[in-house]
């Protein structure tokens, strides 16, 4: 018997969203120097959480570029290939909101801390 109704992907459109967060994951485990003191302890605001500071604005754009792919993704016709409006919808909604809630809760603090 043969199926004309495409199945969707299981992750189609939630490709950026993990591999993205898994190399950001992986990076900021390489760059980040473990901090010496609490965050902002000497008050003169040139301390960085990164090894090199020149991290300070790659990290932020590395961020941002994340998102701009996960969005993309979002946009691509495979992404919604056998699925309905609303289950692509909440979809890709999902996925720019996991993509937001990982960049504001796991990588800005290291950002912060400078």
């Amino acid at each position: 018997m043969t199926d004309d109704n495409e199945r969707p992907v299981l992750l189609s459109g939630l490709w950026a969203v993990l591999a993205g967060g898994l190399l950001l994951t992986l990076l900021s485990m390489w760059v980040v120097e473990p901090p010496s003191g609490p965050c902002g302890s000497s008050g003169s605001g040139s301390h960085s959480s990164f090894r090199d500071p020149s991290w300070d604005v790659i990290v932020p754009l590395l961020v941002l570029g994340w998102l701009l792919l996960v969005v993309m993704e979002q946009v691509l016709s495979i992404t919604w290939r056998g699925r309905g409006k609303l289950a692509g919808a909440i979809r890709a909604g999902a996925a720019v909101l996991l993509c937001l809630t990982g960049s504001c809760f796991f990588l800005s603090p290291l950002v912060a801390c400078t």
